[in-house]
């Protein structure tokens, strides 16, 4: 693999970027007077762009082992929530007793589209629930890359890709690195992960790119507090994935 200096990319926004699932996500501490099952009424107040109401069911599995013979049992967790979906399931909105997340599935539209749709509903969220302060803000996107054939130079895609030792020679067919990285001006941290992996689309290599950033609270949680929050863990985000990558690698999603 060559050692060239290449020019990494500039921030902007990408007609067809690569996102696969952009996701923000607010958990809370409860009031003190808080009902669970005042999460019923959530459809009623999304109004009709959210047609589909499902209830996850979670259970707890246990075996106790009691001299030679094993006992199974199964616990109901008991109510975790609604998941309100679009007619075509491409949005989700979860509403839980520990906090709310909006998630948005390939095709990506915008961020002002996100984070519009994410406000509004987070404030039926907090009519239904009344929260106390949030406890953390996070701002994920997921993407996958596809990267020219098997024998293509990394260093021309990744910033600060993985390398051959020495003067091994071969190309690196698969690496993973995560990075755990902390902004203490900015009240913000990461986790990074990329992965170089077979893609589904072309059966070339994919690079996933996999970007969670977070504030840990107490945070306001009224909504021109959270929407500034929002918009810092926006910034830092596209700093990680564009610094992360060549111009001529975010090229191809322009």
């Amino acid at each position: 693999m060559g050692y060239s200096t290449v020019a990494m990319a500039s921030v902007r926004h990408l007609r067809k970027a690569p996102i696969t699932e952009a996701i923000v996500d607010f958990r809370i501490m409860p009031s003190a007077d808080f009902q669970p099952d005042s999460l019923h009424r959530a459809p009623s107040l999304v109004g009709p762009d959210y047609p589909k109401a499902l209830r996850p069911q979670a259970t707890e599995a246990r075996v106790d082992f009691k001299g030679p013979t094993a006992a199974a049992s199964i616990r109901d967790l008991g109510f975790m929530g609604l998941w309100l979906k679009t007619q075509d399931e491409k949005t989700i909105a979860q509403f839980r007793p520990d906090g709310f997340t909006l998630n948005r599935l390939k095709p990506y539209t915008s961020w002002d589209q996100l984070a519009s749709e994410a406000l509004r509903l987070w404030a039926v969220y907090v009519d239904l629930t009344k929260p106390q302060t949030v406890t953390r803000l996070a701002l994920r996107y997921i993407n996958h890359l596809n990267l020219p054939g098997p024998a293509a130079d990394l260093d021309a895609y990744i910033i600060e890709g993985p390398r051959l030792p020495g003067a091994t020679q071969g190309v690196i067919t698969g690496f993973r690195s995560q990075l755990a990285l902390e902004y203490p001006e900015g009240q913000m941290k990461a986790t990074v992960l990329r992965v170089l992996e077979t893609s589904i689309d072309t059966a070339g290599r994919s690079l996933l790119f996999d970007i969670d950033v977070y504030r840990t609270g107490p945070i306001d949680p009224r909504a021109d507090t959270l929407e500034a929050a929002l918009l810092g863990l926006r910034d830092y985000k596209n700093s990680i994935f564009f610094e992360g990558l060549t111009e001529r690698c975010v090229r191809d999603f322009e």
